[in-house]
């Protein structure tokens, strides 16, 4: 990114108020991302769409077999050990998701190591 660009989000605690619906806003927001063609935005308009795919219920599907699966071989090796443990996990909101993003470009970290939209 370069040095001289002045990093200027939109509101988005306004297009979450002024929203009816999470999709709705999440539309919003991002084309108002696209259309300040800053560096910074067209990134964090690109993660967002990202996220959102990633979000599609197929893949989510896909995510949970995923998750399943390693809880199983988890709960395997601690049983054989005689340790208790709990595996859970949350998906991040579209709130979390934007002040990680942002985070991300305000201290210049490439944008392509952000994966923990689940935790």
């Amino acid at each position: 990114m370069a040095l001289a660009e002045k990093i200027s989000f939109p509101d988005l605690q306004g297009v979450l108020e002024n929203s009816e619906t999470l999709d709705r806003a999440w539309n919003f927001y991002v084309n108002l991302l696209r259309a300040n063609p800053s560096i910074s935005n067209s990134l964090y308009a690109n993660k967002l769409e990202e996220f959102r795919h990633m979000l599609a219920p197929t893949k989510l599907r896909e995510l949970e077999k995923e998750f399943y699966e390693v809880k199983e071989q988890l709960r395997k090796m601690t049983k054989k050990y005689g340790v208790r443990m709990r595996l859970t996990r949350r998906q991040k909101d579209f709130i979390g998701l934007n002040e990680k993003i942002r985070l991300y470009i305000i201290n210049n970290k490439p944008m392509d190591t952000i994966r923990d939209f689940l935790g």
